[in-house]
C-alpha cells in the first residue's frame, strides 16, 4: 500500500509533459555545466538519461493503472486503458526528449568541429598529425642546422682567441721594450736637468745669500725699532689703566662701607623695637597667667571649704 502510494504520487509528475518538463531541466543544468567543463560525455548522456526518464514514467503508470486490480469487483478494462495511457506518452516523451538532445548535441558539435577546423584549416586528422610529423622533421633538421652552425662558431671563436692571445703577446712586448727605452731615456735626462740646476743653484747661491742677510739684518732691525716702540706705549696704557682701576676701587669700597653702616643702623633699631614689643607681650602673658593662678587658687580653697562643710553636715 505504501509502495501504491509512492506511484501514486509520482505517476502525475511522470506523465508526458511531466517527462519534457524534467528532460529541459535537466538540459539546462547540464548545459550550464557544460559551460564551464566542455565534456561532451556529459552531453552524451543525455539521450539515454532522457530514454530512461522515459521507461520510468513508463513502469509507475503500468504499475499504477494495474495495482488496484485485485481490489477490483469486476474488470473495467476502458479504466485500464485510460490509465495506461500515461505509459506510452511518457515513453514517447523521452524518446522525443533523447531525439531532440542527440540532434542538438550533434548539432552543436558539428559547430565546435568547424571552429577547430577553421583554426586547423579545415584539414582532416591524418593531415593534421602528417603537419605535425613533417614540422618535427623540419624542427629536428633545423636543430640540427643550428648545432652545426654553433660548432663552427665554437672553432672559429677559438681560432680568434688564439690569434687574439698571440697579438696580446707581441703588443705586451713592443709595450716593455718601449717602457724601459723611455725609462732608461728619461733617467739620462733627469742626470743632465739635475747636473744643471746643481750648477745654477750654486753660481747663484754666493751672491744670493750676501744679499738675503743684507736684507734680513735690516728687516730685523726695523722690527726690534718697533717692538720697543709697541712695549713702551704698551705700558704707558697698562699704567694708566691700572689707576683707573685703583681709584674705580677706592671709590666703590667707601660706598659699600656706608651701604654696611647703615644696614648695622637699620637693623640694630628694627631689633630694638622687636626686643622691646616681645618684652611688652611676655609681661601681659605673665600678668594673664598670674591672675588665672589666682582664680584657680581661690576656686580650690573654695572648693576645699565647701567639702568640709559637706564633710560637717553629714
Amino acid at each position: 500500500m505504501e509502495f501504491q502510494g509512492i506511484l501514486s504520487a509520482l505517476s502525475p509528475i511522470l506523465d508526458g509533459v511531466g517527462v519534457f518538463i524534467l528532460s529541459f531541466a535537466i538540459a539546462v543544468i547540464f548545459a550550464v555545466i557544460y559551460r564551464f567543463t566542455k565534456s561532451r560525455q556529459l552531453l552524451n548522456s543525455l539521450p539515454g538519461l532522457f530514454t530512461s526518464l522515459g521507461l520510468l514514467g513508463t513502469f509507475v503508470a503500468i504499475c499504477n493503472s494495474l495495482g488496484g486490480i485485485d481490489s477490483m469487483k469486476s474488470l473495467n478494462v476502458l479504466l485500464i486503458i485510460q490509465k495506461l495511457i500515461p505509459a506510452f506518452t511518457s515513453s514517447i516523451a523521452g524518446l522525443i526528449a533523447a531525439f531532440i538532445a542527440t540532434t542538438i548535441c550533434k548539432i552543436w558539435y558539428s559547430i565546435e568541429e568547424k571552429r577547430i577546423d577553421k583554426k586547423v584549416e579545415n584539414k582532416t586528422p591524418e593531415e593534421c598529425l602528417f603537419d605535425v610529423v613533417n614540422n618535427t622533421n623540419q624542427t629536428h633538421a633545423s636543430i640540427q642546422e643550428v648545432v652545426s652552425l654553433l660548432k663552427q662558431k665554437a672553432a672559429k671563436d677559438e681560432e680568434y682567441n688564439q690569434k687574439l692571445n698571440e697579438s696580446i703577446s707581441q703588443q705586451s712586448k713592443i709595450l716593455e721594450d718601449f717602457i724601459n727605452k723611455f725609462v732608461v731615456r728619461m733617467e739620462e735626462i733627469f742626470t743632465k736637468m739635475q747636473g744643471n740646476i746643481e750648477q745654477q743653484i750654486q753660481d747663484f747661491g754666493e751672491d744670493q745669500f750676501k744679499k738675503t742677510s743684507t736684507i734680513l739684518t735690516e728687516i730685523t732691525q726695523k722690527l726690534s725699532d718697533s717692538s720697543t716702540a709697541l712695549i713702551a706705549k704698551q705700558e704707558q696704557s697698562v699704567t694708566e689703566m691700572i689707576d683707573r682701576t685703583n681709584e674705580g676701587l677706592s671709590s666703590v669700597t667707601t660706598t659699600v662701607v656706608q651701604q654696611v653702616d647703615k644696614l648695622c643702623a637699620d637693623t640694630t633699631s628694627v631689633l630694638q623695637n622687636i626686643s622691646a614689643k616681645q618684652r611688652e607681650d611676655f609681661s601681659g602673658i605673665i600678668e594673664k597667667y598670674g591672675d588665672l593662678a589666682q582664680r584657680l587658687t581661690q576656686q580650690g580653697a573654695d572648693g576645699l571649704q565647701q567639702m568640709e562643710e559637706l564633710k560637717q553636715t553629714y
